[in-house]
């Protein structure tokens, strides 16, 4: 026989304990994001500008300039077709959703109600700009492809 599901007990609302994640250890692992941030950032930056040395030594600046273009726009397009689809569906799931939770739900969608209720809005959204993204970067690699297409020329002969 199965047992019978029971209620689970109601998580309450605490802030964060004074064990490990005190003032000092927030502002260590803020240093640490910010640093990191830093590295990235830097690093990418550095690329760009070696890059755009390096284009225009040659003679070649508008090269560099043009697929960099393409590649945020091919990111851009697709981000904000994901966005605008998904968004469309984020607004529809909140107008049709029920306020309430029926009599019946499962106690673990209670349980994530419960924990998420207010902010489960600004969580989806959230979710979507992540998406989006993931979603949206590999488009960048398709630049040669898009150039390819968008500057496509006529060679002036019938096909066979």
């Amino acid at each position: 026989m199965r047992a019978a599901w029971r209620r689970p007990r109601r998580f309450r609302r605490r802030g964060l304990s004074p064990g490990p994640f005190t003032t000092a250890g927030a502002i260590t692992i803020g240093l640490a994001v910010f640093a990191l941030a830093i590295l990235v950032i830097g690093r990418a930056a550095a690329r760009l500008h070696i890059d755009s040395l390096w284009f225009d030594a040659l003679g070649h600046g508008d090269v560099m300039w043009t697929t960099l273009r393409a590649k945020v726009g091919l990111f851009l397009a697709f981000f904000l077709a994901f966005a605008i689809l998904a968004g469309v569906n984020l607004l529809v799931v909140d107008r049709v959703a029920p306020e309430e939770l029926p009599a019946h739900a499962h106690p673990l969608v209670e349980r994530v109600h419960d924990v998420v209720g207010q902010q489960l809005r600004t969580y989806r959204w959230l979710i979507t700009v992540v998406f989006g993204i993931v979603l949206a970067l590999p488009a960048t690699a398709q630049w040669q492809a898009w150039l390819l297409y968008r500057n496509g020329g006529s060679f002036r002969r019938a096909d066979a």
